[in-house]
């Protein structure tokens, strides 16, 4: 096993890297209207033909060049075979299309991709069209394929997993979504020169329980709970805001992709942010191969030493909290612990703070001010990786220590293995840590500082006099 782990929804996970990398995916699943020829980065919604495209591209922001009656969208220029996806992707390009009448939050309905003849005829119904032709937006149309196509949502919105959803800046500018949703990219959408420029307005909601932020809605409105189509994941482009959870699709490639399986992702590598099953997410690097993305269970994390039986069982996590298993149509007390049959695996894993698994970084490395940093966990199961404990390439590498293992800040020494204390390791809350690291430098030795080398150590302030060790298994 190698000793090398990484968290990675800052690199390919939050952002789409290139043209369809990264960002989240919205494969063909089973809501209604949705269409088998999707491009896995997104779903082009209702396939209306384009009757008019300005030159060049246009400002999906802004909606600028395109006339009042239209909108500026994604175009779709063919659908493949959901087969070949990944070898020969969808194709699109940004451009003005006549506006829809689909309003936000409204189910888009597919038509299927159009040509339409040379001199189109106006008409008001199929009758009135010759052999093969349909009446759609009052022209007659021949049904057939590599035509541009877009969905019909009303203007300033754009068509995702059957929705109308508002387009939004991801740099959090206007136009922006309200307060209990968050601004997402899609892979394969809304690219300009290699970049995306807009995303959509996905709802916000609680990555344990798995409810909307609004409404309460269970498994994040999927039609069935207890085998849910939708999961809250991590927000895509979430920014300076530190990590963020909103709705989006599960796509069918990741149903019953659990912790430590890998993820789903594109063909480029990395995963998708959406690329676990419900109530995972892509969080670490293969054990074993640095270049897989696998699944880690979210968990209501608790603090873990080993000083006492009730620290050394909550190494898994805290079983007083409530949690929704994806099996589940509701959240119940105990099932957001890393075990078998809960969030864990067959390997022995703890549930890890969120703060301090780096999703919270920041350039100048303040520990952001975020409500999911001492309530919610990832599980990490420590027993699969090694590190290098005493710098001799000619001996064998160590297991990483799991918190029950390690002893409490008051202890008269650390771990005799590993050289370290349980906060040394992120088995704290970020409150607690901070109160021992200003009460107490940090202890330099050659196995914490491998240790530190593994897990890159930081330091970094959590507020105004305090500093916390940050660890970002990378």
């Amino acid at each position: 096993m190698k000793s090398l782990f990484s968290f990675v929804a800052m690199s390919c996970l939050l952002i789409a890297c290139g043209d369809d990398g990264g960002g989240i995916t919205d494969t063909p699943g089973d809501d209604p209207g949705d269409d088998p020829g999707d491009d896995p980065g997104d779903d082009p919604g209702d396939t209306t033909l384009v009757d008019s495209v300005t030159a060049g591209e246009c400002d999906p922001l802004t909606q600028e060049p395109c006339a009042a009656n239209e909108r500026c969208t994604w175009i779709w220029e063919s659908l493949n075979d959901p087969s070949t996806e990944m070898v020969e992707p969808t194709v699109g390009r940004l451009g003005c299309a006549f506006a829809g009448t689909i309003p936000e939050a409204g189910q888009c309905v597919r038509s299927g991709p159009t040509t339409t003849p040379a001199e189109a005829e106006s008409c008001t119904d199929t009758t009135e069209c010759g052999p093969g032709l349909t009446c759609i937006d009052s022209l007659c149309r021949t049904e057939g394929t590599g035509a541009s196509v877009a969905d019909q949502c009303e203007r300033g919105n754009y068509c995702i997993a059957g929705t109308c959803k508002a387009i939004c800046d991801t740099a959090g500018a206007e136009p922006s979504c309200g307060a209990n949703a968050s601004c997402n990219r899609y892979s394969g959408i809304f690219i300009s020169m290699g970049m995306t420029v807009a995303g959509v307005c996905d709802p916000k909601c609680d990555p344990l329980t798995q409810r909307t932020i609004e409404g309460n809605l269970e498994a994040c409105n999927s039609l069935d709970a207890a085998n849910p189509n939708t999961g809250c994941f991590t927000t895509a482009g979430s920014g300076m805001g530190g990590i963020g959870f909103s709705c989006a699709r599960v796509p069918p490639e990741a149903k019953g992709l659990t912790h430590q399986t890998p993820a789903y992702g594109p063909a480029s590598g990395g995963a998708f942010a959406n690329g676990c099953e419900a109530g995972y997410l892509p969080f670490w690097l293969d054990a074993d191969d640095n270049t897989i993305t696998v699944c880690a269970g979210t968990c209501a994390p608790a603090d873990s030493d080993n000083s006492t039986p009730a620290l050394i069982a909550a190494n898994v996590g805290d079983a007083t909290k409530s949690a929704k298993l994806h099996t589940q149509a509701l959240p119940r007390v105990g099932d957001g612990t890393c075990q078998v049959l809960k969030k864990g695996s067959a390997a022995a894993s703890n549930c890890k703070y969120m703060w301090s698994t780096g999703v919270n970084d920041n350039d100048d490395g303040t520990l952001i001010d975020n409500p999911w940093n001492d309530t919610l966990g990832a599980c990490f199961s420590f027993s699969l990786y090694t590190y290098d404990n005493d710098g001799d390439p000619a001996t064998a590498e160590i297991g990483n220590p799991g918190c029950q293992e390690l002893p409490v800040e008051t202890a008269a020494a650390p771990n005799p293995t590993h050289e370290i204390y349980a906060w040394e390791l992120g088995c704290y809350n970020s409150v607690r840590t901070a109160a021992i690291i200003e009460a107490q430098p940090p202890r330099p030795s050659a196995k914490q500082q491998q240790l530190n080398r593994m897990n890159r150590f930081r330091t970094i302030t959590s507020t105004p006099g305090q500093r916390v060790m940050k660890h970002v298994l990378l």
